[in-house]
Formats: C-alpha cells, sequence, structure tokens
C-alpha cells in the first residue's frame, strides 16, 4: 500500500477511510475499496504483473500516450459503430483507464453520462484525477478505482456501456478479465475494446525486418537507433504471437497478446456472448504503413528519427502495393464490438 500513497499523494491531502456505501455505488457486496484522495483503492493492491511503465514511470507513459483529440475521434467511432444512444443517461465503465485518453473523450460525446474510470496503475489514476480537477469536467459524476481487472469487484449488470482503450492485451488472462467485464454490463449494453490484431503484426515483422536490411551497417547515430527500434519493435510482435499460448516470457511482457477473430468468436461464445464484430479503426488506408510507423516512433520515444530515404521508399512500396481492401483486414489495432 506505500506505493499507492505516494502515488496519489499529490493529488490532496489523503485520508485513509472506508468507502461509504450509496444508492449509486457500483461495489458489489464483500469487495473492499479504502478511499485515498479522490481515488477508491483495492486495499490489497499488488503490482505482480504490471511493470514500471504504468507505475514508476507513469509520468513519462502519460506524456507519450496522452492523446484528448485522437482518442475522441476513436471513441466516436466505437459509439457510432456500436449505435449508442447519446441521448439517453447511461453509466459508463471506463477499463484500463490510465491518465484518462477515453475518459475525457467519453465525457465530451456523452453529456449525460456517469463514468467509472478504473485502472490497475495508481500513479496513472493520480494523474487523471489531477487533469479532472483541471478541466471542464470537474464537476461532472465521475469516480476513480484501482483495482486488478482479474477481481471481480463490481455487482451485476451496474453498468450499461463498458469502454476499454487499449486494456485486454495487458491481461495475463484475458478471459478471466472479460469474463468479469461481461458479468457487469446491462443485458442491452454493449463493451467496447480497442485492441491490437495479429493480422497486421505478421506483416509489420516483415516490413520491420526489410527496414533492418535496408539500413544495413549504419553509419550514423540516427540509422543505429533506427535499426535498433526496428529490431526491437520485431521483436516485440513476435513475442506476442499466437493468441491464446503462453509463452515463458509472456508475464514480463508489457503488451502480452496480439487477437484475431477467431479467437474473440471462441471467447466470447464460452463467456455467453451473443455478438462479437471488429472494425478498423479508420476508413482512410492510402498511408497505413507510413502511419503506423510513425505512431510507434512517437510511441516508444523516438519520435525524432528521421527515416533515411531507401526506407521511406520501402514503406511507400508497402502503400501503393497492397490494396486499401486488403489493409482494411490486415489490422495491426481495431475496435471489437462485444454484445450479451
Amino acid at each position: 500500500m506505500l506505493d499507492v500513497l505516494r502515488a496519489v499523494a499529490f493529488v490532496g491531502v489523503c485520508v485513509m477511510m472506508a468507502a461509504s456505501l450509496t444508492r449509486k455505488d457500483p461495489v458489489r457486496l464483500g469487495a473492499e475499496f479504502r478511499r485515498v484522495g479522490r481515488i477508491f483503492v483495492d486495499p490489497h493492491w499488488s503490482r505482480e504483473g504490471v511493470t514500471d511503465q504504468f507505475l514508476e514511470e507513469a509520468a513519462t507513459y502519460h506524456q507519450r500516450q496522452f492523446q484528448t483529440p485522437y482518442w475522441t475521434y476513436l471513441v466516436d467511432r466505437g459509439l457510432r459503430l456500436s449505435d449508442i444512444d447519446r441521448s439517453e443517461p447511461v453509466r459508463v465503465l471506463d477499463i484500463g483507464s490510465g491518465s484518462g485518453n477515453a475518459v475525457f473523450a467519453e465525457l465530451s460525446l456523452l453529456s449525460d453520462a456517469s463514468v467509472v474510470a478504473s485502472d490497475i496503475s495508481p500513479q496513472l489514476l493520480a494523474i487523471l484525477a489531477r487533469q479532472l480537477e483541471e478541466s471542464p469536467y470537474k464537476d461532472r459524476d465521475v469516480e476513480l478505482y484501482c483495482f486488478d481487472l482479474h477481481k471481480n469487484v463490481f455487482k451485476s449488470r451496474a453498468f450499461d456501456l463498458i469502454i476499454g482503450g487499449s486494456v485486454l492485451h495487458h491481461m495475463v488472462d484475458p478471459k478471466a478479465a472479460l469474463q468479469n467485464v461481461v458479468s457487469w454490463l446491462q443485458p442491452e449494453g454493449a463493451i467496447i475494446l480497442y485492441e491490437p490484431f495479429e493480422y497486421g503484426a505478421h506483416i509489420f515483422a516483415a516490413l520491420f525486418q526489410l527496414a533492418i536490411d535496408e539500413i544495413g551497417a549504419a553509419a550514423s547515430d540516427n540509422d543505429l537507433r533506427l535499426a535498433r527500434f526496428f529490431r526491437d519493435m520485431k521483436k516485440d510482435f513476435e513475442a506476442r504471437l499466437g493468441v491464446p499460448e503462453v509463452k515463458p516470457w509472456t508475464s514480463s511482457l508489457d503488451d502480452k497478446w496480439f487477437f484475431h477473430l477467431s479467437h474473440l468468436r471462441e471467447l466470447s461464445s464460452s463467456l455467453g456472448l451473443s455478438s462479437v464484430q471488429t472494425f478498423a479503426l479508420t476508413d482512410e488506408f492510402s498511408s497505413y504503413f507510413r502511419g503506423y510507423v510513425g505512431s510507434l516512433l512517437g510511441a516508444t520515444g523516438n519520435a525524432g528519427l528521421v527515416l533515411p530515404e531507401k526506407v521511406e521508399r520501402l514503406i511507400k512500396s508497402f502503400d501503393e502495393g497492397i490494396s486499401s481492401e486488403l489493409k482494411s483486414k490486415m489490422l495491426l489495432e481495431g475496435i471489437v464490438i462485444l454484445r450479451p
């Protein structure tokens, strides 16, 4: 608990107290939380399976990953694809909230929504709490919970809509985590997830190796770092292939899985869900490969690296040589919509 207390201390004076149950409280009987500032924390919180990226390095992660306009676009697309009625009051559970990418989008797009934001990282939730206090949404109904998604902590059917921005692929056991999530959803509700896919991972791993081959014997610091970036990304992608097969290194990875529709169908069927759909993040594929390489450089802190002309030509050949229709099936990331 010391890590938790240190992580949220800067939000305000942190007084440890039992969370008082109210009429709106979503917590199931027997689940225990303690309040630390604005955050309700599982007193049995453990960092097991959680890497430094989300804890001690949370500030760096937030700086690289927090993108309000992009996530507003993504959440808007997910809401449209799932036919959510935005005029109705809705109780939203945001899972894997981090520092609030999807949370702020939900507050912007769903004017009559109450939101429960959740994450296993107290550090990231503390950043979210601070940002909420400084935002136009500081008076909206938003609660913050810190716990492991593998634990069943909320009441059955407590939420109308559940949104997870890049969360399921971090789970040691995605099925166990999703089983909890499904039980918290109203029968008429929807689960909207944003997750990585295996189809694109195979193609991008090949592209990364071809880029390494093109760079060859690096003559500059830029090229050395660029070759290292491509090697690291290729190794990361290949380590995650083969869902749902657990490898010896799976538990130590930040990003543990890539998914595909067949696996998601099997998973959904085993959990009693009636429908699973997958969609691309965009309808525009003209610069699909170039765009992802750029975003990966930025997400890993390598935005300043310059692609050599021969690597640019290689990536351009992928974009020009593969049809938009085929690219729409070669998803590296996509939207998953699940319904009971």
